[in-house]
Protein backbone atom coordinates (compact mmCIF):
# COMPACT_ATOMS: atom_id res chain seq x y z
CA UNK A 1 0.00 0.00 0.00
CA UNK A 2 1.43 3.38 -1.01
CA UNK A 3 0.16 6.91 -0.73
CA UNK A 4 1.33 10.48 -0.67
CA UNK A 5 1.58 11.15 3.05
CA UNK A 6 2.81 9.23 6.08
CA UNK A 7 0.76 6.22 7.23
CA UNK A 8 -1.17 6.71 10.47
CA UNK A 9 -2.03 4.26 13.21
CA UNK A 10 -5.69 3.59 12.39
CA UNK A 11 -4.87 2.60 8.80
CA UNK A 12 -2.17 0.14 9.71
CA UNK A 13 -4.17 -1.34 12.61
CA UNK A 14 -7.28 -1.97 10.52
CA UNK A 15 -5.47 -3.47 7.54
CA UNK A 16 -3.21 -5.61 9.70
CA UNK A 17 -6.32 -6.92 11.46
CA UNK A 18 -7.85 -7.86 8.09
CA UNK A 19 -4.76 -9.15 6.27
CA UNK A 20 -2.10 -9.84 8.91
CA UNK A 21 1.44 -10.00 7.61
CA UNK A 22 0.24 -10.29 4.02
CA UNK A 23 0.19 -6.52 3.69
CA UNK A 24 3.17 -4.20 3.40
CA UNK A 25 3.05 -0.44 3.95
CA UNK A 26 5.28 1.76 1.81
CA UNK A 27 6.38 4.74 3.83
CA UNK A 28 8.47 7.77 3.04
CA UNK A 29 9.50 10.68 5.19
CA UNK A 30 10.94 13.89 3.77
CA UNK A 31 12.86 14.35 7.03
CA UNK A 32 14.99 11.31 6.12
CA UNK A 33 18.46 11.81 4.71
CA UNK A 34 19.11 11.21 1.01
CA UNK A 35 20.72 7.87 1.89
CA UNK A 36 17.70 6.80 3.95
CA UNK A 37 15.29 7.79 1.19
CA UNK A 38 17.27 5.84 -1.41
CA UNK A 39 17.44 2.81 0.87
CA UNK A 40 13.65 2.94 1.23
CA UNK A 41 13.18 3.17 -2.54
CA UNK A 42 15.58 0.26 -3.15
CA UNK A 43 13.75 -1.85 -0.57
CA UNK A 44 10.40 -1.19 -2.26
CA UNK A 45 11.81 -2.05 -5.69
CA UNK A 46 13.25 -5.33 -4.35
CA UNK A 47 9.91 -6.12 -2.75
CA UNK A 48 8.08 -5.75 -6.08
CA UNK A 49 10.68 -7.95 -7.79
CA UNK A 50 10.36 -10.64 -5.11
CA UNK A 51 6.57 -10.63 -4.78
CA UNK A 52 5.90 -10.55 -8.53
CA UNK A 53 8.38 -13.38 -9.07
CA UNK A 54 6.67 -15.54 -6.46
CA UNK A 55 3.06 -15.11 -7.56
CA UNK A 56 0.01 -12.80 -7.39
CA UNK A 57 0.58 -9.39 -5.85
CA UNK A 58 -1.79 -6.51 -5.26
CA UNK A 59 -0.53 -2.93 -5.04
CA UNK A 60 -2.91 -0.22 -3.83
CA UNK A 61 -1.98 3.44 -4.16
CA UNK A 62 -3.70 6.63 -3.05
CA UNK A 63 -3.27 10.14 -4.43
CA UNK A 64 0.45 10.86 -4.92
CA UNK A 65 1.12 7.19 -4.24
CA UNK A 66 0.26 6.56 -7.89
CA UNK A 67 3.50 8.31 -8.91
CA UNK A 68 5.50 6.39 -6.32
CA UNK A 69 4.08 3.10 -7.59
CA UNK A 70 4.70 4.06 -11.24
CA UNK A 71 8.35 4.77 -10.49
CA UNK A 72 8.79 1.65 -8.35
CA UNK A 73 7.17 -0.75 -10.80
CA UNK A 74 9.11 0.77 -13.71
CA UNK A 75 12.37 0.36 -11.77
CA UNK A 76 11.49 -3.23 -10.83
CA UNK A 77 10.80 -4.15 -14.47
CA UNK A 78 14.05 -2.47 -15.54
CA UNK A 79 15.97 -4.36 -12.89
CA UNK A 80 14.37 -7.71 -13.74
CA UNK A 81 13.02 -7.64 -17.35
CA UNK A 82 11.72 -11.21 -17.07
CA UNK A 83 9.01 -9.92 -14.70
CA UNK A 84 7.16 -8.70 -17.80
CA UNK A 85 6.06 -12.33 -18.27
CA UNK A 86 4.44 -12.28 -14.80
CA UNK A 87 2.31 -9.18 -15.17
CA UNK A 88 -0.84 -11.29 -15.26
CA UNK A 89 -0.17 -11.75 -11.52
CA UNK A 90 -0.20 -8.00 -10.86
CA UNK A 91 -3.27 -6.14 -9.63
CA UNK A 92 -3.09 -2.35 -9.34
CA UNK A 93 -5.75 -0.51 -7.35
CA UNK A 94 -5.88 3.27 -7.73
CA UNK A 95 -7.64 5.21 -4.96
CA UNK A 96 -8.28 8.77 -6.10
CA UNK A 97 -4.93 8.85 -7.94
CA UNK A 98 -2.84 11.71 -9.27
CA UNK A 99 -1.51 11.65 -12.83
CA UNK A 100 -4.75 10.74 -14.62
CA UNK A 101 -5.93 14.19 -15.77
CA UNK A 102 -5.92 14.46 -19.56
CA UNK A 103 -6.27 17.45 -21.88
CA UNK A 104 -4.58 20.81 -22.29
CA UNK A 105 -6.16 22.17 -19.07
CA UNK A 106 -4.85 19.37 -16.86
CA UNK A 107 -2.47 21.68 -14.96
CA UNK A 108 -5.30 24.08 -14.06
CA UNK A 109 -7.51 21.11 -13.24
CA UNK A 110 -4.83 19.80 -10.85
CA UNK A 111 -4.78 23.11 -8.94
CA UNK A 112 -8.58 23.37 -8.81
CA UNK A 113 -9.07 19.76 -7.76
CA UNK A 114 -6.37 20.00 -5.09
CA UNK A 115 -8.37 22.78 -3.47
CA UNK A 116 -11.69 20.95 -3.74
CA UNK A 117 -10.37 17.57 -2.73
CA UNK A 118 -7.67 18.37 -0.18
CA UNK A 119 -7.54 21.94 1.09
CA UNK A 120 -11.29 22.31 1.64
CA UNK A 121 -11.28 19.42 4.09
CA UNK A 122 -8.32 20.60 6.20
CA UNK A 123 -8.90 20.58 9.96
CA UNK A 124 -5.96 22.64 11.24
CA UNK A 125 -6.76 25.61 13.55
CA UNK A 126 -6.57 28.15 10.70
CA UNK A 127 -8.56 26.37 7.98
CA UNK A 128 -11.19 24.86 10.28
CA UNK A 129 -12.81 28.27 10.78
CA UNK A 130 -13.64 28.52 7.07
CA UNK A 131 -17.07 27.02 6.27
CA UNK A 132 -16.65 23.80 4.31
CA UNK A 133 -19.38 21.45 3.12
CA UNK A 134 -16.63 18.97 2.20
CA UNK A 135 -15.27 18.89 5.76
CA UNK A 136 -18.87 18.41 6.88
CA UNK A 137 -19.14 15.27 4.76
CA UNK A 138 -15.97 14.00 6.43
CA UNK A 139 -17.71 14.57 9.75
CA UNK A 140 -20.63 12.41 8.60
CA UNK A 141 -18.22 9.53 8.01
CA UNK A 142 -16.46 10.24 11.32
CA UNK A 143 -19.59 10.21 13.52
CA UNK A 144 -22.48 9.07 11.26
CA UNK A 145 -26.10 10.14 11.58
CA UNK A 146 -28.14 7.03 12.25
CA UNK A 147 -31.18 7.71 10.09
CA UNK A 148 -32.83 10.13 7.71
CA UNK A 149 -34.95 13.11 8.70
CA UNK A 150 -37.81 12.32 11.04
CA UNK A 151 -39.88 14.91 9.15
CA UNK A 152 -40.25 12.30 6.42
CA UNK A 153 -42.24 10.09 8.78
CA UNK A 154 -41.58 6.71 10.43
CA UNK A 155 -42.47 4.83 7.25
CA UNK A 156 -39.62 6.55 5.41
CA UNK A 157 -36.51 5.75 7.46
CA UNK A 158 -33.66 6.08 5.00
CA UNK A 159 -29.95 6.05 5.88
CA UNK A 160 -28.67 9.62 5.85
CA UNK A 161 -26.01 8.65 3.31
CA UNK A 162 -28.80 7.72 0.87
CA UNK A 163 -30.77 10.88 1.61
CA UNK A 164 -27.70 13.10 1.08
CA UNK A 165 -27.09 11.37 -2.24
CA UNK A 166 -30.69 11.99 -3.32
CA UNK A 167 -30.56 15.68 -2.43
CA UNK A 168 -27.10 16.29 -3.95
CA UNK A 169 -26.91 13.92 -6.94
CA UNK A 170 -24.68 16.42 -8.76
CA UNK A 171 -21.77 15.86 -6.39
CA UNK A 172 -22.31 12.20 -5.50
CA UNK A 173 -20.40 9.75 -7.70
CA UNK A 174 -22.68 6.84 -6.90
CA UNK A 175 -24.02 5.31 -10.09
CA UNK A 176 -25.72 2.02 -10.85
CA UNK A 177 -22.93 1.42 -13.37
CA UNK A 178 -20.42 0.97 -10.54
CA UNK A 179 -20.22 -1.14 -7.42
CA UNK A 180 -21.00 0.72 -4.19
CA UNK A 181 -19.01 -0.22 -1.08
CA UNK A 182 -21.31 0.73 1.78
CA UNK A 183 -19.77 2.51 4.75
CA UNK A 184 -20.12 0.11 7.68
CA UNK A 185 -18.14 1.73 10.52
CA UNK A 186 -16.45 -0.61 12.97
CA UNK A 187 -14.38 2.03 14.77
CA UNK A 188 -16.55 4.06 17.16
CA UNK A 189 -15.32 7.63 17.39
CA UNK A 190 -18.41 9.02 19.13
CA UNK A 191 -16.91 8.59 22.59
CA UNK A 192 -13.94 10.76 21.66
CA UNK A 193 -16.22 13.81 21.42
CA UNK A 194 -16.55 15.83 24.64
CA UNK A 195 -19.96 15.93 26.33
CA UNK A 196 -20.27 19.64 25.54
CA UNK A 197 -19.63 19.08 21.84
CA UNK A 198 -21.87 16.01 21.82
CA UNK A 199 -24.73 18.24 22.95
CA UNK A 200 -23.94 20.73 20.16
CA UNK A 201 -23.70 17.89 17.65
CA UNK A 202 -27.10 16.57 18.72
CA UNK A 203 -28.65 19.99 18.10
CA UNK A 204 -27.20 20.10 14.58
CA UNK A 205 -28.25 16.54 13.78
CA UNK A 206 -31.76 17.09 15.15
CA UNK A 207 -32.12 20.10 12.84
CA UNK A 208 -30.92 18.02 9.88
CA UNK A 209 -33.48 15.35 10.73
CA UNK A 210 -36.32 17.87 10.74
CA UNK A 211 -35.72 18.98 7.15
CA UNK A 212 -38.18 16.87 5.19
CA UNK A 213 -37.42 16.35 1.50
CA UNK A 214 -39.38 13.21 0.67
CA UNK A 215 -42.25 15.09 -0.97
CA UNK A 216 -39.95 17.03 -3.28
CA UNK A 217 -37.98 13.92 -4.21
CA UNK A 218 -41.16 12.00 -5.02
CA UNK A 219 -42.49 14.82 -7.24
CA UNK A 220 -39.29 15.08 -9.29
CA UNK A 221 -40.67 12.54 -11.79
CA UNK A 222 -44.03 14.32 -12.26
CA UNK A 223 -43.39 18.00 -11.56
CA UNK A 224 -39.65 18.41 -11.86
CA UNK A 225 -39.52 22.21 -12.16
CA UNK A 226 -41.58 22.96 -9.04
CA UNK A 227 -40.02 20.12 -7.04
CA UNK A 228 -36.49 21.31 -7.87
CA UNK A 229 -37.36 24.89 -6.89
CA UNK A 230 -38.63 23.75 -3.50
CA UNK A 231 -35.74 21.35 -3.02
CA UNK A 232 -33.20 24.05 -3.92
CA UNK A 233 -34.66 26.27 -1.18
CA UNK A 234 -33.75 23.63 1.40
CA UNK A 235 -30.28 22.79 0.07
CA UNK A 236 -28.54 25.89 1.54
CA UNK A 237 -29.82 25.06 5.03
CA UNK A 238 -28.67 21.45 4.70
CA UNK A 239 -25.27 22.59 3.43
CA UNK A 240 -24.88 25.05 6.30
CA UNK A 241 -25.77 22.48 8.95
CA UNK A 242 -23.42 19.90 7.46
CA UNK A 243 -20.69 22.58 7.29
CA UNK A 244 -21.35 23.53 10.94
CA UNK A 245 -21.02 19.88 11.81
CA UNK A 246 -17.61 19.72 10.15
CA UNK A 247 -16.45 22.86 11.92
CA UNK A 248 -17.55 21.48 15.31
CA UNK A 249 -15.83 18.13 14.81
CA UNK A 250 -12.71 19.52 13.10
CA UNK A 251 -10.46 19.19 16.19
CA UNK A 252 -11.46 15.53 16.55
CA UNK A 253 -11.09 14.90 12.83
CA UNK A 254 -7.59 16.33 13.07
CA UNK A 255 -6.64 13.79 15.73
CA UNK A 256 -8.32 11.01 13.75
CA UNK A 257 -6.38 11.95 10.61
CA UNK A 258 -3.21 11.65 12.65
CA UNK A 259 -4.19 8.21 13.95
CA UNK A 260 -4.29 9.31 17.59
CA UNK A 261 -7.45 7.33 18.33
CA UNK A 262 -6.80 3.63 18.66
CA UNK A 263 -9.99 1.72 17.88
CA UNK A 264 -12.09 4.78 18.57
CA UNK A 265 -10.28 5.82 21.69
CA UNK A 266 -12.24 3.49 24.00
CA UNK A 267 -13.60 6.18 26.29
CA UNK A 268 -10.96 8.82 25.59
CA UNK A 269 -12.37 12.33 25.49
CA UNK A 270 -10.73 14.45 22.83
CA UNK A 271 -9.93 18.06 23.58
CA UNK A 272 -8.70 20.95 21.48
CA UNK A 273 -4.95 21.42 22.14
CA UNK A 274 -4.16 24.76 23.75
CA UNK A 275 -2.60 27.35 21.49
CA UNK A 276 1.08 27.99 22.05
CA UNK A 277 1.95 31.43 23.48
CA UNK A 278 3.54 33.92 21.14
CA UNK A 279 7.34 34.02 21.37
CA UNK A 280 8.75 37.54 21.77
CA UNK A 281 10.76 38.69 18.76
CA UNK A 282 14.20 39.15 20.35
CA UNK A 283 16.37 37.86 17.51
CA UNK A 284 17.02 38.75 13.91
CA UNK A 285 14.47 37.57 11.36
CA UNK A 286 16.94 35.13 9.84
CA UNK A 287 17.78 33.63 13.25
CA UNK A 288 14.11 33.36 14.12
CA UNK A 289 13.28 31.79 10.76
CA UNK A 290 15.92 29.12 11.32
CA UNK A 291 14.62 28.55 14.84
CA UNK A 292 11.03 28.26 13.65
CA UNK A 293 12.09 25.76 11.02
CA UNK A 294 13.73 23.56 13.65
CA UNK A 295 10.68 23.92 15.93
CA UNK A 296 8.35 23.06 13.04
CA UNK A 297 10.01 19.72 12.28
CA UNK A 298 10.35 18.89 15.99
CA UNK A 299 6.79 19.84 16.99
CA UNK A 300 5.11 16.69 18.34
CA UNK A 301 1.66 18.21 18.94
CA UNK A 302 -1.28 17.06 16.82
CA UNK A 303 -1.35 20.36 14.91
CA UNK A 304 2.42 20.29 14.50
CA UNK A 305 2.51 16.75 13.14
CA UNK A 306 -0.41 17.41 10.78
CA UNK A 307 1.35 20.54 9.49
CA UNK A 308 4.51 18.50 8.93
CA UNK A 309 2.46 15.87 7.12
CA UNK A 310 0.89 18.48 4.84
CA UNK A 311 4.24 20.15 4.21
CA UNK A 312 5.63 16.79 3.17
CA UNK A 313 2.64 16.34 0.90
CA UNK A 314 3.13 19.67 -0.85
CA UNK A 315 6.86 19.07 -1.20
CA UNK A 316 5.97 15.65 -2.57
CA UNK A 317 3.67 17.27 -5.12
CA UNK A 318 6.51 19.56 -6.17
CA UNK A 319 8.90 16.66 -6.67
CA UNK A 320 6.33 14.68 -8.63
CA UNK A 321 4.68 17.47 -10.63
CA UNK A 322 6.36 16.59 -13.93
CA UNK A 323 5.34 12.94 -13.71
CA UNK A 324 1.79 13.98 -12.78
CA UNK A 325 1.45 16.44 -15.67
CA UNK A 326 3.09 13.97 -18.06
CA UNK A 327 0.43 11.45 -16.95
CA UNK A 328 3.02 8.75 -16.35
CA UNK A 329 0.76 6.78 -13.93
CA UNK A 330 -1.97 6.71 -16.60
CA UNK A 331 0.43 5.67 -19.36
CA UNK A 332 1.87 2.90 -17.24
CA UNK A 333 -1.59 1.67 -16.21
CA UNK A 334 -2.54 1.28 -19.88
CA UNK A 335 0.71 -0.54 -20.67
CA UNK A 336 0.40 -2.90 -17.70
CA UNK A 337 -3.22 -3.70 -18.49
CA UNK A 338 -2.28 -4.51 -22.10
CA UNK A 339 0.28 -6.99 -20.74
CA UNK A 340 -2.20 -8.77 -18.49
CA UNK A 341 -2.32 -6.77 -15.25
CA UNK A 342 -5.66 -6.10 -13.55
CA UNK A 343 -6.48 -2.42 -13.02
CA UNK A 344 -9.07 -1.26 -10.49
CA UNK A 345 -10.27 2.12 -9.23
CA UNK A 346 -11.70 2.90 -5.79
CA UNK A 347 -13.36 6.33 -5.94
CA UNK A 348 -14.60 8.15 -2.80
CA UNK A 349 -18.22 9.13 -3.35
CA UNK A 350 -17.76 12.86 -2.71
CA UNK A 351 -14.11 13.18 -3.69
CA UNK A 352 -13.40 16.66 -5.02
CA UNK A 353 -10.00 15.67 -6.40
CA UNK A 354 -10.73 12.62 -8.57
CA UNK A 355 -13.92 11.89 -10.46
CA UNK A 356 -15.09 8.67 -12.07
CA UNK A 357 -15.24 10.67 -15.31
CA UNK A 358 -11.46 11.06 -15.08
CA UNK A 359 -11.03 7.32 -15.67
CA UNK A 360 -10.20 6.83 -19.35
CA UNK A 361 -12.22 4.49 -21.53
CA UNK A 362 -10.71 1.04 -21.45
CA UNK A 363 -9.67 1.31 -17.81
CA UNK A 364 -13.16 1.79 -16.39
CA UNK A 365 -14.40 -1.80 -16.17
CA UNK A 366 -13.45 -2.27 -12.48
CA UNK A 367 -14.73 0.72 -10.50
CA UNK A 368 -15.96 0.76 -6.90
CA UNK A 369 -17.42 3.86 -5.26
CA UNK A 370 -16.70 4.27 -1.52
CA UNK A 371 -19.86 5.52 0.18
CA UNK A 372 -19.92 8.84 2.07
CA UNK A 373 -16.18 9.47 1.81
CA UNK A 374 -13.93 12.31 0.69
CA UNK A 375 -10.43 12.21 -0.80
CA UNK A 376 -8.69 11.13 2.41
CA UNK A 377 -11.55 9.92 4.64
CA UNK A 378 -9.99 6.48 4.79
CA UNK A 379 -7.26 7.91 7.05
CA UNK A 380 -9.81 7.53 9.85
CA UNK A 381 -12.21 5.16 8.06
CA UNK A 382 -9.89 2.44 6.70
CA UNK A 383 -12.88 0.08 6.96
CA UNK A 384 -14.14 1.68 3.73
CA UNK A 385 -11.12 0.38 1.82
CA UNK A 386 -11.20 -2.99 3.57
CA UNK A 387 -14.84 -3.40 2.51
CA UNK A 388 -14.00 -2.47 -1.09
CA UNK A 389 -11.07 -4.94 -1.07
CA UNK A 390 -13.36 -7.72 0.14
CA UNK A 391 -15.65 -6.95 -2.80
CA UNK A 392 -12.62 -7.12 -5.09
CA UNK A 393 -11.64 -10.48 -3.56
CA UNK A 394 -15.11 -11.78 -4.41
CA UNK A 395 -14.68 -10.61 -8.03
CA UNK A 396 -10.99 -11.27 -8.87
CA UNK A 397 -11.17 -10.20 -12.50
CA UNK A 398 -14.25 -8.02 -12.60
Amino acid sequence: MAHGLEMTGAIQDEFTKAYGDKISFWRSDLKDSSEQKQATVDQQIDEVVQKLSEGPVRIMCHSLGSVRVERTVAAALAKEPKLADNLHNLELIFVSPAGFFEGITRDLKLIHRTWRGDLSTLTDPVMRHLPSFERGIDSLAFVPIDQASSADGPSEIVPFADRLRQVFPDISQEDSTYRLARLDPTIDYSQTVSSTDQAKLKMIDDKLRTIGVRSELQRLATDETTALMELNKKKPEIKKLVSDRGQLLAPYLLKAFMGEYNEGGEGETATVPEAKPNVPETKTRLQRAKELGREFWADDSTEGQRAIQLAQGFLGVASMTKDILDMKPLQQARELQAKGATIRFFVPEYDGFFNVKDIPEGLDSNVTVLELTMHASWYFRPEALVQALKMADANPRG
